[in-house]
């Protein structure tokens, strides 16, 4: 549910760059053209309404001086229905149909009292939220639901307001469909409560119904586990032992540095008799760039993205357990290695190769740190 709406006119440059809205922060907008002006945007309750049930406090008109009569004479009657118009009004048509009587009717029409910015509406935020955070919002007849969205490459932990109360509030995970209550405090208006997005992380945070047996969010970590010391690593063409967790790429062994597939971890973890009793969490740390997790024989989905986390309470068992995680590269360290290699000794055959020998290799494997996180 976006607060504005911007009309991109006839005569306005293409989108193909940015075009940063002449809106506080905290508030999201559409675009809007001039077919859905005319044919479907009407007033209700003094808001721009759609048929599809978008609505928006005020319509943003770009900074030209042209405006097409119908197009004109169409913001005045949204504006006498108690539309919010902002923006200059134009003195012109960008057409030649009928000039140039054309001019004329759109400054007739053009009589509206625009607001000169959007700030004077005055409205609060719809979302308080870190500079490195994109969002947007959509409300439904039960639920607003916000997308939030990390855009670093870093942990983000913050403090979030949003525009609505009187609504318990949830998060939905986009990954594995996974739903948590979470606890908020209400004051002026909004809600506020505390969220932690991993890099690159996303989130729904609704409030609205909560779907029944919906278990608390539980983010507090009561003991922390290292799965440290050595791992067995198998590749394709060999079997080593890493004393320590390192990217493939800072091997000495050639085909090892710019290997591209699938190698094998395994290791043993000793739980002792004083086991948790909490919900233990599988903590991968880094990983370049798929990762499947086993444990004691049960394997878990696939981690393709941050946090390379799993659930592996239901696995773990009193004493020795098992633990191999495959571990999946991508085609770049590959492809750079055989760009320098005679066209016989290649181990790829691309149409195309955009790598060039010496080209920058990628991190690749498990880099960790691993733990075993249980929960509070």
């Amino acid at each position: 549910m976006a607060d504005f709406a911007i009309f991109i006119t006839e005569d306005a440059p293409k989108m193909t760059g940015p075009m940063p809205p002449p809106i506080p922060a905290g508030h999201d907008y559409d675009f809007i053209n001039a077919d859905a002006i005319l044919n479907r945007l009407a007033v209700r309750d003094s808001r721009l309404v759609l048929p599809g049930g978008n609505s928006y406090a005020a319509l943003i008109l770009p900074d030209f001086a042209t405006m097409r009569p119908a197009v004109a004479r169409k913001l005045r009657e949204l504006a006498a229905a108690g539309a919010k118009i902002i923006g200059p009004k134009p003195t012109r048509s960008p057409s030649l149909q009928n000039y140039p009587d054309c001019d004329t009717e759109t400054r007739r029409f053009a009589t509206w009292n625009p607001l000169p910015d959007a700030a004077a509406l005055k409205l609060p935020p719809d979302v308080i939220a870190p500079t490195n955070i994109l969002w947007t919002h959509r409300r439904t007849a039960e639920a607003d639901i916000y997308f939030i969205s990390n855009q670093s490459t870093n942990d983000c932990a913050a403090t979030f307001s949003f525009r609505v109360t009187g609504r318990p509030a949830c998060l939905w995970n986009p990954v594995n469909a996974e739903i948590q209550t979470i606890t908020h405090t209400e004051t002026n208006g909004c809600s506020s409560l505390d969220l932690r997005l991993s890099p690159l992380g996303s989130t729904f945070v609704v409030f609205g119904p909560v779907p029944s047996g919906t278990a608390p969010v539980n983010s507090s970590v009561a003991r922390q586990i290292p799965v440290s010391g050595p791992w067995q690593v198998e590749f394709p063409s060999r079997r080593l032992e890493f004393p320590e967790l390192a990217s493939w790429t800072s091997r000495a062994e050639d085909d090892l540095r710019h290997f591209s597939g699938r190698a094998v971890y395994t290791k043993e973890i000793n739980l002792p008799a004083s086991a948790p009793n909490g919900r233990v969490t599988l903590d991968l740390g880094r990983v370049e760039s798929l990762a499947i997790v086993t444990l004691n024989g049960k394997p878990f989905p696939t981690l393709w993205t941050y946090p390379y986390q799993v659930d592996v309470t239901d696995a773990l068992q009193l004493g020795t357990n098992s633990l191999r995680v495959e571990i999946i590269n991508s085609w770049n360290n590959r492809l750079v290695g055989d760009a320098a290699l005679p066209k016989a000794q290649r181990r790829t055959s691309p149409t195309h190769n955009p790598f060039k020998p010496g080209a920058a290799l990628l991190p690749a494997g498990l880099l960790g740190p691993v733990s075993l996180n249980v929960a509070q």
